[in-house]
């Protein structure tokens, strides 16, 4: 089964806000991101560590395509995937 997760990031330009959907397809083995042509399929079991996301992140860091938008949202959407609880000390 393929599921979609949206984030609606609104932002304000000069001209006025420029409104993008970002959706997240999943499937049973992995996840899609839309953000560059032709997607970007990651699989869950190379994302399935707290280890193994922070690889991800730094990775897709250095992507033109991704922003800190993007990665906050790709972020949670893997926690939230994995019951995974962000601490902050």
């Amino acid at each position: 089964m393929t599921q979609k997760s949206s984030l609606v990031l609104l932002s304000a330009y000069k001209h006025g806000p420029e409104i993008q959907i970002l959706d997240i397809i999943t499937t049973s083995t992995g996840c899609q991101l839309p953000w560059c042509k032709g997607g970007y399929l990651i699989d869950w079991d190379r994302l399935d560590t707290q280890e193994k996301l922070l690889g991800w992140v730094h990775h897709l860091a250095y992507k033109q395509w991704m922003d800190t938008a993007k990665l906050k949202y790709f972020t949670e959407f893997v926690r939230s995937h994995f019951g995974w609880k962000i601490t902050y000390s």
